[in-house]
């Protein structure tokens, strides 16, 4: 389970790395992504900044405290700014290079796919070392019980001679 959702989360910020990349194709999606960042964090590092210069602690404090929230983990930052952007890019500004919402789908349904199937092949991987482990194991166990019977065999084959008397 905790291995999905690392793989799951590792998937999903690299999606919305590539998103983020293609903003920065057009002077159209630089801005788009500029006013989606001021909308949901710009005005709260502007508060750090602000409180930081005249030494106001409440600005200071209100920036710190959105910023850190936004930060933590399972926020949907990234997903609000990267949506907010898309949809201005492509329906404000009218930039016909943004992807729609059916390319989004795909990608996404792409990425899943692919994710799922690194992640069969690593719990296939997995498999075959747990079973090389135990193969192994049970050849130590034949070894064990093949060196104990020798040794036994010794045993009575010299108490048959009459060197051992019990």
């Amino acid at each position: 389970m905790i291995r999905w959702l690392i793989s799951y989360l590792i998937t999903f910020f690299k999606g919305i790395w590539q998103f983020i990349k293609r903003f920065f194709t057009s002077l159209k999606g630089i801005v788009s992504f500029i006013i989606s960042f001021s909308l949901y964090v710009g005005w709260a590092i502007a508060f750090v900044v602000i409180g930081i210069i005249f030494g106001n602690a409440w600005l200071y404090s209100t920036g710190t405290t959105v910023v850190l929230f936004w930060a933590g983990p399972f926020t949907p930052m990234w997903l609000l700014i990267v949506s907010t952007a898309l949809v201005l890019q492509r329906y404000v500004f009218r930039d016909k290079k943004s992807m729609g919402w059916k390319e989004i789908k795909a990608y996404w349904k792409d990425e899943m796919r692919k994710e799922k199937e690194k992640s069969r092949l690593a719990r296939e991987k997995r498999l075959l070392k747990k079973q090389e482990r135990e193969r192994k194991r049970q050849e130590k166990k034949v070894v064990r019980i093949v060196k104990k019977y020798k040794k036994e065999q010794e045993r009575l084959a010299k108490k048959q001679k009459g060197v051992i008397y019990e």
